[in-house]
C-alpha cells in the first residue's frame, strides 16, 4: 500500500514538473513575441 502511494505520489510530481516546465516554456514564447514586436514598432516610428 504505502508503495502504491509513493509511485502514485511520484507520478504527480512529474506531472507537475512537466506542466511547469511548459507553462515556463509559454511565457519564454511570448516574451520573446513581445520584444519582437517591441522592436519592430521602434523601427515603424
Amino acid at each position: 500500500m504505502v508503495a502504491i502511494a509513493i509511485a502514485i505520489a511520484g507520478g504527480a510530481v512529474a506531472e507537475v514538473q512537466v506542466a511547469v516546465q511548459e507553462v515556463v516554456r509559454e511565457v519564454t514564447v511570448v516574451a520573446a513575441l513581445a520584444a519582437v514586436a517591441d522592436a519592430e514598432e521602434g523601427r515603424i516610428v
